[in-house]
């Protein structure tokens, strides 16, 4: 099954836009637009490529939007002011795509020149962006020069895949993808400004050993492109625009080993350590640690109903047969994940190479794995939390470790680090690592962004490595929940006639702390305490020594007090004074003044029936 053109662009797109945007979720209602022209191309042998079809030269126009119903219309004008109307796809972007049999062509029907895109979007308001696609910079055409050896790559092995000098001018931007039958991303080069980006002098890419499977048929798209600027992220904040010509080759890559026919969805496998904990906001565990257990994980995308269970299958000694799922889930609606039971090791060992079958609706799905090597991949990632001062998490930093505590570098074997933090009322509060963000191995601090988690809302914290055969290693790190505590220690002093403010603050148990109260004593005249925040504001209008006692509750109804005291300092203030005495009346007479005094000051007026003077 050949992938479609415009795939392979669309991961790139991705990529680029998450990393010129940062979190795009938020930004605006359109996450980027692009207008290209590009011809496809196929190489079947050792000759070279040729158009892939009679109608192999296109031009496309693609908005993509962050929300369902965020972009309500879209349209292109070309340089000649003719407008074309893009349409709903019914996926996640407007797409329009024409087809011709030569660049002169595509050339006569969307010349060089200025091409704007009219987005009219939900929040956003309407948008016009004007991209310039001029120059008709095409690279070489890409060629594999190493196709037959391509076709007999042993996955156990480093293969360097390579191709002829690409010719293009400087800025050429080249990515390489490589998918299985099922259509599945099992490897790819960089994204644009990540280390090891491939551009117009780049002839070869590394596929690393054991990042394919056995007896497969890949398909490859290998994608040059050259726009006449850099990406625009100033015209539409929040979104990029992208204007450029392309070339994309596809070609099959074949692994030797025994064949097990296509297989759709992806199949790996996820390796367990004991749970270590936090000692305050470090990691610890108890060495000598080993891989306690494993389980086997199956994800598919873009069916429908999907079923609740799948059933595992694996070699002899795999601990997989006829084996039901013990947890599903499914992402966006779009996809949806398996997981088998945990198989507990026995005198550590480690699970087989193999067959894996995963039934399916009723259908074996094969999976060919090389022997996992567990027992040679046992690596602790140990993580340090760096909090901020308002206890938030700010960085979070690891050291990898042996089974037996040593602490080692970065390892061959490792791909990426993924980390996970799980809150304390069930949920995933963060996620790092993510395909847009890769943490590569060699990095050992990630700085939480895009988030605010408070470190006393957090339950665990994931740590774990990904191999090069995309199987995980994982260690859950378990924080112990603290007692609910008001951690207010003091209250700063008042001064009498002077605005006052101060928030009382509380931390464990289940956040956040839903009431404030008095349980004894009383705060003095002027102030109150906000039950909903814990604030204590006003302006005190009497001084002296106020004993308190402060009560909490938090969001499972726990209950903590603490004991404080407020010292208000008194202030020197003008004598009162009366002004415009009257008797008022003439059977029950009254006595009408004016008093001369301070706001929020706190008066006593005596009386008498006999006053002298």
């Amino acid at each position: 099954m050949k992938p479609t053109k415009t795939s392979t662009w669309a991961i790139v797109f991705a990529g680029l836009a998450a990393l010129l945007t940062g979190n795009p979720a938020s930004a605006s209602d359109v996450l980027g637009f692009r207008v290209l022209k590009g011809q496809n191309f196929i190489q079947t042998g050792t000759g070279a490529a040729t158009p892939e079809g009679v109608s192999s030269v296109v031009m496309q126009c693609v908005v993509e939007f962050q929300t369902p119903g965020a972009l309500t219309n879209v349209t292109f004008t070309k340089p000649n002011s003719q407008v074309v109307t893009v349409n709903a796809d019914g996926n996640s972007k407007y797409t329009f795509e024409q087809s011709f049999s030569s660049v002169v062509d595509l050339d006569a029907a969307f010349p060089d020149g200025n091409y704007t895109v009219t987005m009219k979007t939900v929040n956003d308001g309407i948008k016009e962006v004007m991209l310039p696609l001029t120059g008709g910079a095409y690279s070489a055409t890409p060629h594999i020069n190493n196709f037959t050896a391509a076709q007999t790559v042993d996955p156990n092995l480093d293969f360097t895949l390579m191709w002829d000098d690409l010719g293009a001018v400087a800025g050429a931007y080249v990515f390489l993808s490589i998918r299985d039958g099922g259509s599945n991303t099992v490897f790819s080069s960089p994204d644009m400004g990540q280390p090891g980006v491939l551009d117009n002098t780049s002839t070869s890419m590394l596929i690393p050993a054991r990042k394919l499977r056995p007896g497969q048929v890949y398909q490859v798209e290998m994608f040059v492109a050259q726009g006449p600027q850099m990406p625009d992220t100033t015209s539409y904040p929040g979104a990029t625009g992208i204007a450029a010509y392309f070339k994309q080759l596809h070609f099959n890559l074949t692994t030797t080993g025994t064949q097990t026919g296509t297989a759709l969805g992806q199949f790996n496998l996820g390796f367990s350590f004991a749970r270590g904990f936090f000692d305050g906001t470090n990691g610890s565990i108890g060495f000598p640690e080993y891989l306690v257990n494993y389980f086997a994980l199956y994800n598919i995308d873009n069916d429908v109903n999907y079923p609740a269970t799948v059933i595992f299958s694996g070699p002899a000694g795999s601990g997989l047969t006829n084996t039901t799922n013990q947890y599903n889930g499914s992402m966006f609606g779009t996809s949806a994940y398996y997981a088998s039971p945990q198989v507990e090791f026995t005198t550590n060992a480690h699970p087989p190479g193999g067959v894996y079958t995963v039934n399916y609706k009723g259908v074996d799905r094969l999976f060919n794995l090389l022997p996992p090597l567990s027992a040679d991949q046992q690596i602790l990632a140990v993580p340090t939390v760096v909090l901020t001062s308002t206890n938030t998490i700010q960085e979070i930093r690891w050291t990898y470790r042996t089974t037996n505590g040593t602490v080692v570098g970065p390892q061959p074997f490792m791909d990426h680090i993924e980390i996970r933090v799980d809150g304390i009322n069930g949920g995933r509060l963060y996620d790092g690592g993510l395909e847009d963000s890769r943490i590569l191995p060699s990095v050992t601090n990630h700085t939480v962004t895009n988030a605010v988690v408070a470190w006393t809302n957090v339950s665990m914290i994931q740590m774990l490595f990904v191999d090069t055969a995309n199987n995980q290693y994982v260690t859950y790190w378990q924080r112990a929940i603290q007692p609910f505590q008001i951690t207010t220690a003091s209250l700063p002093d008042a001064t009498q006639g002077t605005a006052y403010s101060f928030l009382l603050s509380g931390q464990g148990g289940t956040q956040p702390v839903t009431t404030w109260s008095i349980e004894s004593g009383f705060l003095p005249s002027g102030l109150n305490l906000v039950s909903a925040t814990g604030e204590i504001v006003g302006t005190p209008g009497e001084s002296g020594t106020f004993p308190l006692s402060f009560r909490a509750t938090d969001s499972a109804s726990a209950v903590t007090n603490r004991a404080l005291t407020l010292t208000v300092t008194a202030s020197s203030f003008a004598a009162p004074g009366f002004t415009n005495y009257a008797v008022i009346g003439t059977t029950y007479k009254q006595i009408s003044v004016n008093l001369i005094g301070i706001t929020n000051q706190t008066y006593t007026l005596e009386t008498s029936t006999n006053l002298i003077s």
